[in-house]
């Protein structure tokens, strides 16, 4: 497992609050190239000896001291008599003389024998029907926590954070492609939850709420200044941990367990699950069913719900991409999609284990401040946006400074200091940009139309779209040592 640096909760927790909320105080994931494993994670005695067909092959391995000297023994058993002569100088070479080798077989032997005998005895108890007192405690606490048709309306009813939507103290994901804004739908949703204000018509719970930037925090202070000068208001008890937490990792996830009970915190937000789950098989459902385990511990200590951020695989826009395991164990789950032509982003809850799921969601994406952020104003995105090419938007921004009295064409070639022979060049730009309805023409005067005062918009929002592009599909495949994981 990679070498990363631990969680530490002594490090200042980042609130929305905190103006100096800079790219370089906030840095993140800084992680360090996985250690060497030691030699009981290499392959076995018999799958190296696959891998050293011929006896200079297996000299050669037990000089660079691939096989423990503890497994020499299993070794002699495996390998042909005929390499023995060899063997046994490479032995002598490493200071393993033979006879401890010997010994070394014995005391396999014994161990083997005190293994089965043990498997033995747990097998003759668990067929046993005798029962102590401590059985009996255990089978009385069964039949309490056992539900009879009649004693069902006794369990709890869901509790929501974001009223169907969100659920109190389950697992979440919300998964997307990349620049799908993914991390902004969450921190949209997250923002709702700490400040208690409605989210699109959603009553909310407030709770404070912990979120994990773990793939670089650079662009959080705009973004969360764009939530509240949309919005009108502070983003309170939502605070920013600009560093990965490995769920992975025993100590770290401790920590983290027992920051979240002192805190308080109902809501914890690791944005994304890959940069928490470093050196985690994301495809193998046996490592992925034991970080689904700890986030579990996390719930059942503090309450709060656990919300992870993921990517999808090439060619899938709704599914998490990795082991099915995950799908499994969610209770809640979201796809997100952005369509940069209408200027609009697509929430569809996937998954919901304790209600019915809310229908589909579509927000404009807006300019506001320096970032963006999603309203329910249906304006932005009224109709499709049409692909402009970067000479051709160069175009557009020039034009619009002409405001509504437009520009001919050559009082636009001057204004961008283009040269008289340069005249064929504008005016078949200009046609292009007609036809495609971002400029409307009135005689020999060019004006900017509201399609390509929103094409330049478009262009600035792509700008604040930082938050997918520091985790492209290759480079996770590397981080988690895998192929195609789709």
């Amino acid at each position: 497992m990679a070498s990363v640096a631990p969680f530490n909760p002594k490090r200042p927790v980042v609130t929305a609050d905190d103006d100096n909320l800079s790219d370089t105080d906030i840095d993140s994931s800084t992680t360090h190239p996985p250690a060497a494993a030691p030699p009981s994670e290499t392959a076995s005695v018999r799958d190296l000896l696959d891998q050293y067909k011929d006896s200079a092959r297996v000299v050669k391995a037990l000089q660079r001291g691939d096989f423990y000297d503890a497994d020499l023994d299993a070794l002699w058993r495996l390998v042909p008599p005929h390499v023995g002569d060899q063997l046994s100088r490479a032995a002598d070479a490493l200071g393993t003389p033979l006879d401890a080798v010997e010994r070394g077989l014995e005391d396999r032997r014994l161990r083997d024998e005190i293994e089965r005998r043990h498997q033995a005895e747990r097998r003759l108890a668990a067929e046993s029907d005798e029962t102590t007192d401590a059985d009996e405690q255990a089978l009385a606490a069964m039949a309490a926590d056992t539900y009879t048709s009649d004693r069902l309306d006794e369990l709890p009813q869901p509790e929501w954070l974001i009223d169907g939507v969100l659920p109190r103290g389950k697992l979440i994901r919300t998964n997307g492609p990349p620049k799908s804004l993914k991390s902004f739908v969450t921190l949209d949703m997250a923002a709702s939850v700490g400040t208690g204000c409605d989210w699109h018509g959603h009553k909310v719970a407030p709770a404070r709420v912990l979120y994990v930037v773990a793939e670089g925090a650079s662009g959080t202070r705009q973004r969360v200044r764009a939530w509240e000068e949309l919005r009108g208001c502070n983003m309170t008890d939502v605070d920013f941990y600009p560093r990965p937490v490995q769920l992975g990792d025993d100590p770290q996830l401790r920590l983290l367990r027992l920051y979240v009970q002192r805190g308080g915190y109902g809501l914890v937000v690791f944005d994304t699950q890959a940069r928490c789950t470093v050196g985690v098989k994301e495809n193998d459902a046996a490592e992925m069913g034991v970080i689904i385990d700890r986030l579990g511990l996390i719930q059942e200590r503090t309450g709060a719900s656990c919300w992870l951020v993921h990517h999808t695989p090439v060619g899938d826009d709704e599914r998490g991409r990795g082991s099915s395991a995950v799908l499994g164990a969610v209770d809640t789950e979201f796809a997100v999609n952005r369509n940069r032509q209408a200027g609009t982003v697509t929430i569809k809850n996937t998954a919901q284990k304790d209600a019915e799921e809310m229908a589909p969601a579509t927000f404009d994406v807006v300019e506001s401040g320096t970032s963006i952020a999603l309203t329910t104003s249906g304006g932005a995105g009224s109709a499709p946006v049409p692909e402009v090419t970067n000479n051709q938007l160069a175009y557009l921004r020039a034009l619009a400074d002409f405001e509504e009295v437009g520009a001919t064409a050559t009082e636009l070639r001057e204004e961008m200091g283009m040269a008289y022979k340069d005249r064929n060049k504008v005016s078949k730009v200009l046609g292009a940009l007609a036809k495609k309805g971002l400029v409307r023409r009135t005689g020999s005067r060019h004006a900017i139309s509201e399609l390509g005062r929103r094409a330049i918009q478009r262009h600035r929002l792509d700008e604040y779209v930082q938050d997918d592009q520091k985790e492209p599909y290759e480079q996770q495949q590397l981080l988690n040592g895998e192929g195609d994981s789709s």
